[in-house]
């Protein structure tokens, strides 16, 4: 047992061959070096996740280094909307969660820019572009 805290939410699966997900969640808190030591002495094959509001502090590449991956809110939320739902109940959660967040301003719903569209247009072909990307809706 870990003395002087403990990680959020901890993620298994029915197989335990599978790893687990120690989740440590930090939303206005900075996470600390010594709090990403204390959770890796605890370590029985679980890879711990960094969940961040901010751009994580101590650095992703320390946190990395310290076997602790770095995940923000953010790229949750935009996995989460880019990811096409395998059925109505994933609809459901993704929406729903991606909706929750942003409540919480611990994400925000992204707008393509003209440029992002300009990026893809060699892809899609400049006729393609969606009306809001065109220079004519601004």
């Amino acid at each position: 047992m870990i003395t002087g805290g403990r990680v959020d939410l901890v993620l298994r699966s029915e197989d335990r061959r599978a790893p687990a997900f120690r989740i440590e969640n930090k939303v206005e808190a900075p996470l600390s070096q010594a709090q990403v030591r204390r959770y890796r002495r605890d370590r029985d094959g679980s890879c711990l996740v960094a969940l961040t509001k901010y751009p994580p502090r101590p650095t992703k590449e320390w946190l990395g280094d310290h076997g602790c991956h770095a995940v923000r809110w953010q790229h949750m939320h935009r996995a989460l909307t880019n990811t096409k739902p395998r059925n109505q109940v994933d609809r459901f959660l993704f929406t729903n969660f991606c909706s929750y967040i942003e409540e919480l301003g611990m994400a925000h719903r992204e707008k393509q820019s003209l440029r992002a569209g300009y990026r893809l247009s060699p892809h899609f072909g400049r006729d393609q572009l969606v009306p809001e990307m065109t220079e004519t809706n601004g």
